[in-house]
C-alpha cells in the first residue's frame, strides 16, 4: 500500500516534530546536568555522526528491502530512545543516548523519502515533495516554538510526552502501511519533463551542486541549533524565547517550499541555488554581528530561506534519476548527517576558544567556500557539453 499525499504531510510533521523539541530539551537539559559548549557541540556531532553513517545504509536497503520494516523500526528505536534521555545523570550519558537517537531517525527519512517519487511524472512527485517539505518543516518548527515551554514544564514530563507522540506515529505508519511497501527500486517511471531537457553530465552536475548546498546550510544549521540557545541563555532570553526564535528559521524555509511546489522554474538554473544560498550566509553574518533579538530573528529568518532551495534540490535532483532513487535519497540524508556532525562539533570548538559568536562566523565562511565549490562543478559540466 502507498501513503496518500496527506500521509506525506502528517507523518513528517510528527516525526520532525518530535526529533526538533527532543533536541532542544536534551539541548537544554545537558546545560542544567553542567555541559561545556564543547559538550553541547559533541551531543550534536554524536548525533549527526549516527544518522550520517545509517543513512547511507538505509538508502541502499530502501532500494532492495520491503519499506515498512525499516520504516517502522526507525520509528520504533527514536521513540524509545527519547523515552531513555530522563534517566541520564551525566552529559556524556545524553551523548551516549543520542546514538542511539540518530540512527533511529536515519532509518526512517531516506526510507520514507523514495515515497515522494510518483509514478504519474513529476507533477506528481512534486506535490508529493510540496507536501512532504511542508509538513516536515512545520513540524520541525512547531517543536522548536514548543520545546522552551515543554522544558519549563520539566524534563520527565517532556521527554515522556514526545516519547508518546511518537509511539502514536509508529501505530498511525503501522497501520497504513499493512498490506506493505515494496523496494523503492521494484518502482520504475517517466523521467520529468525538466529533466530529459537537461544532458546526464548536467543533471549530474546538479545533484552534486545541490548536495554540496545542503551539506554547508544544514552544517550551518546545526551550529545555530546547538549553540544559539547557549548565546540566548548568556543574552538572558528565557527558554521559550529561544525556542521561538529558532523556529522563525523554519518558517521561512516553508515559505520557500511552498513556493518552489507550486512551479519548476528553479529546477536545472543555478541561479536559484547559489543565490539563496548566498541570502543565508548574510543571515549567518547577521548572527555574528547582530545586538538586538529583532536583528537576531531576522537574521535566522535569512538562513532559512537558503536551506528551503538546497533542501529541495538536492530531494528533487535525486528522486529525479531513472534509478538508485532509494540510494540517492541516503546521500541526501547523510549529507545532512555529515553536516549535523562537524557543524555542531566545529561550531563547539570555536565557541569554546573564541566567543559565542563565533560559531556563526564559521559557518558562513562553510557557506562561501560551498557556493565557490558548486560554482567550479556547475561551470565544469557546461564546458565539457560544449566542448563535444
Amino acid at each position: 500500500m502507498r501513503l496518500s499525499k496527506y500521509d506525506c504531510f502528517l507523518v513528517p510533521f510528527v516525526m520532525d516534530g518530535t526529533v526538533a523539541a527532543s533536541v532542544i530539551v536534551v539541548n537544554l537539559y545537558a546545560q542544567d546536568l553542567g555541559a561545556t559548549p564543547f559538550l553541547l557541540g559533541l551531543l550534536g556531532t554524536t548525533w549527526g555522526l549516527s544518522y550520517g553513517l545509517m543513512a547511507a545504509a538505509a538508502g541502499r536497503l530502501a532500494d532492495c528491502w520491503p519499506r515498512r520494516g525499516l520504516l517502522l523500526a526507525g520509528i520504533g528505536l527514536f521513540a524509545l530512545s527519547t523515552w531513555a534521555y530522563q534517566w541520564c545523570t551525566l552529559p556524556l550519558q545524553l551523548v551516549a543516548i543520542a546514538t542511539l537517537a540518530g540512527g533511529g531517525t536515519a532509518l526512517f527519512w531516506p526510507t520514507f523519502e523514495t515515497l515522494l517519487y510518483g509514478e504519474a511524472g513529476a507533477e506528481s512527485t512534486r506535490q508529493r515533495m510540496g507536501w512532504f517539505n511542508l509538513g516536515w518543516t512545520l513540524g520541525y518548527s512547531s517543536g522548536w516554538a514548543v520545546s522552551g515551554f515543554l522544558k519549563e514544564w520539566g524534563t520527565a514530563y517532556a521527554l515522556n510526552t514526545l516519547a508518546v507522540v511518537a509511539g502514536l506515529n509508529f501505530l498511525y505508519v503501522a497501520g497504513r502501511t499493512r498490506g506493505g511497501l515494496p523496494p523503492a527500486r521494484s518502482e520504475v517511471g517517466p523521467l520529468p519533463q525538466e529533466a530529459m531537457k537537461v544532458p546526464p553530465q548536467v543533471r549530474r552536475a546538479f545533484l552534486y551542486a545541490a548536495w554540496a548546498a545542503n551539506f554547508t546550510l544544514w552544517f550551518s544549521g546545526g551550529a545555530v541549533g546547538q549553540l544559539f540557545p547557549k548565546l540566548g541563555r548568556a543574552r538572558l532570553f528565557p527558554d521559550r524565547t529561544i525556542g521561538l526564535l529558532l523556529s522563525l528559521v523554519l518558517l521561512s524555509q516553508a515559505g520557500t517550499f511552498l513556493l518552489l511546489a507550486r512551479s519548476s522554474w528553479w529546477q536545472y538554473r543555478w541561479a536559484p541555488l547559489l543565490g539563496l544560498q548566498g541570502v543565508s550566509g548574510l543571515g549567518l553574518l547577521g548572527l555574528v554581528f547582530s545586538g538586538t533579538g529583532t536583528g537576531l530573528g531576522l537574521s535566522l529568518l535569512l538562513l532559512g530561506l537558503g536551506r528551503g532551495m538546497s533542501y529541495s534540490a538536492s530531494l528533487y535532483y535525486g528522486l529525479a534519476a531513472p534509478e538508485a532513487r532509494g540510494a540517492n535519497s541516503g546521500v541526501h540524508e547523510t549529507m545532512v548527517g555529515l553536516a549535523y556532525t562537524t557543524g555542531p562539533f566545529l561550531g563547539g570548538l570555536a565557541a569554546q576558544h573564541f566567543s559565542l559568536r563565533a560559531p556563526f562566523a564559521l559557518s558562513a565562511a562553510v557557506v562561501g567556500m560551498g557556493m565557490a565549490v558548486e560554482g567550479f562543478i556547475l561551470l565544469t559540466s557546461r564546458r565539457a557539453i560544449y566542448r563535444r
